[in-house]
């Protein structure tokens, strides 16, 4: 059975050429020509059972009894709720005003209380005895951040009618509840359940996002403070500006793709510290890690998630960062700066006791290139793919390029990604192509890859001129993508990716663990004598570890051998 729509999905592409949302134009195009995902690969024979649900099955009374309590209480409000709604509703702000500069604020202290302040206007009280009395409230910061927000939206929601509102918060569980608007407590349920109440009945929205805690350079000055105002001096503490430029200024200190990376292995270690230590009143979860709990959370991650010393690394990186961010200090050291023994001698065991697992990255060298090059040229594909596979590949090689280099990961972004005019043809046998972004330019300064005539069949600077005009005289314009696929679209990773292992499956090449046309470009110069200071300028490499790219071949053996016995 194929997938078959009256849509010319070719035509569609053409005109959703120039669209923002590239991730959702992919999607829909090979939706429509190979069919949508609908989650459902066929109809099972027989009942499907959850089998990591064993409370079903085990206390199925108990369960069916919090379900039905769960969703009669969801059913009640909307119930309600429409007995009471006329029917009317209005188009709310599509500007999102954070809460600070809409004047409205709230805070709440795990050992006091809690307040709020609206437009001269204040709420505070301490937290109820009975609250006092439940273990689960009393230690769950999510709940107690999420209070005071429902409060104010009770006192006030009628006031914030038509206006998209966004609180900043430190607590990341907080956060999440917010955004996806339930949570797995019943108490915090209860909570929700009245701030949904609050914004259908007053017609605003709430959304939420994460700031660091109390100690950073960027955090608050009350403790715990969900407004985001700067620890400054009392004279600057109330400039929203500066606290913008400097929260802005903290974010674009790492690149996106490690912040995400460092964002989601700090969630994972929050993750831990809330199942882990459920009698422990930890408050700020980043201003109480001591070493015992670090050895406890890569032991976890060793022998319940099954992750490598490599990987484990990475998480303490994430933490590392994080707690930066909210205490100042590195939890990785002690109070001299010197790494944590113990964490070390685990760790070191850790790498030890690891199988060590081969995978080395297919070498692209000129052999390999021309065989890949000759290939398309007999027609895989498609001309047009065909075309830009040969012309990526040559670049590839010649340029000592990563594949994050010349293409794009989802969508095309022109101010990172390859564009027309970052080709530059500087003479008739030179041409320059600027690379805006790459892995070890982290401050986006660009780099100039020099690429000349060879007189030899696989040349970069014919490929690329080629290349070039063909696009051209399909009407490509400067800050379109250089390289694009069939469906004229920017060249994919993960594309380029699948399309190169089934060359080079086909070539007999296993390229399973990878690829790589540094070290195959490096290997190639090795081979033919290039000097070491050469390779190093040509791959762009500023210390000698471009000689870990380098895969001396048996032939390279054998010769050297050779030359020993002369």
């Amino acid at each position: 059975m194929h997938a078959t729509t009256p849509i010319i999905v070719g035509k569609l592409a053409w005109e959703l050429q120039r669209h923002p949302d590239r991730y959702f134009v992919n999607s829909l195009l090979n939706g429509l020509r190979k069919g949508f995902f609908t989650g459902v690969s066929s109809l099972p024979e027989k009942v499907l059972e959850c089998k990591n649900l064993l409370s079903t099955t085990k206390c199925p009374d108990d369960v069916s009894g919090l379900v039905k309590s769960d969703c009669r209480n969801d059913l009640s409000l909307w119930h309600k709720f429409l007995d009471q709604w006329n029917g009317i509703s209005f188009f709310i702000d599509d500007n999102i005003v954070n809460a600070s500069d809409f004047d409205l604020y709230t805070d709440a202290a795990s050992t006091v209380g809690f307040g709020g302040y609206f437009k001269n206007r204040w709420f505070q009280a301490l937290w109820p005895v009975e609250m006092k009395l439940d273990t689960e409230l009393s230690l769950s910061m999510a709940y107690m951040k999420l209070y005071p927000i429902v409060i104010a939206a009770i006192i006030w929601g009628n006031e914030w009618s038509e206006k998209c509102i966004l609180f900043h918060c430190d607590n990341m569980a907080t956060v999440l509840i917010i955004k996806k608007g339930r949570s797995k407590s019943l108490e915090i349920m209860r909570l929700m359940r009245r701030l949904t109440w609050c914004s259908a009945k007053y017609h605003f929205i709430i959304h939420a996002t994460h700031v660091a805690g109390k100690y950073g350079p960027f955090s608050s000055t009350v403790s715990d403070s969900i407004s985001g105002t700067l620890s400054l001096p009392a004279p600057l503490r109330n400039s929203v500006e500066l606290s913008c430029v400097i929260n802005n200024l903290w974010s674009k200190s790492i690149n996106s793709a490690t912040r995400d990376v460092y964002t989601s292995e700090y969630k994972c270690f929050l993750k831990f510290r809330t199942s882990q230590f459920e009698g422990e009143n930890i408050g700020n979860v980043m201003s109480n890690i001591s070493e015992d709990i670090l050895i406890c959370f890569v032991s976890y991650c060793q022998s319940v998630l099954g992750l490598k010393y490599s990987t484990i690394k990475l998480y303490l990186a994430g933490i590392r960062h994080f707690s930066i961010a909210n205490c100042s200090v590195s939890p990785l050291v002690d109070n001299v700066g010197k790494p944590l023994l113990r964490l070390q001698n685990i760790l070191n065991g850790m790498k030890k006791t690891e199988n060590k697992s081969v995978r080395q990255k297919v070498p692209i060298t000129y052999s390999v290139l021309h065989q890949i090059y000759q290939y398309l040229q007999k027609g895989i594909f498609d001309p047009h793919l065909d075309f830009t596979m040969s012309t990526a590949a040559v670049v590839g090689f010649f340029g000592f390029l990563r594949c994050s280099e010349f293409t794009c990961k989802q969508s095309f972004d022109s101010a990172l990604n390859l564009t027309m005019d970052d080709v530059v043809f500087v003479s008739d046998c030179q041409v320059n192509l600027r690379l805006k972004a790459s892995k070890t330019d982290i401050f986006r300064h660009g780099v100039i890859i020099k690429l000349f005539k060879t007189n030899y069949n696989i040349c970069p600077y014919v490929q690329l001129s080629k290349y070039v005009t063909s696009r051209k005289l399909n009407g490509a314009t400067d800050n379109d993508p250089l390289l694009v696929d069939s469906s004229n679209l920017a060249l994919r990773r993960s594309l380029f990716i699948d399309k190169l292992k089934a060359i080079l499956a086909h070539l007999g090449l296993n390229a399973d663990s990878g690829h790589s046309f540094r070290i195959g470009a490096a290997t190639t110069c090795s081979s033919n004598g290039i000097q070491d200071h050469m390779i190093q300028t040509l791959g762009r490499w500023k210390s000698d570890c471009y000689s870990r790219y380098i895969r001396t071949s048996e032939v390279d053996i054998r010769q050297a051998l050779l030359k020993m016995c002369k």
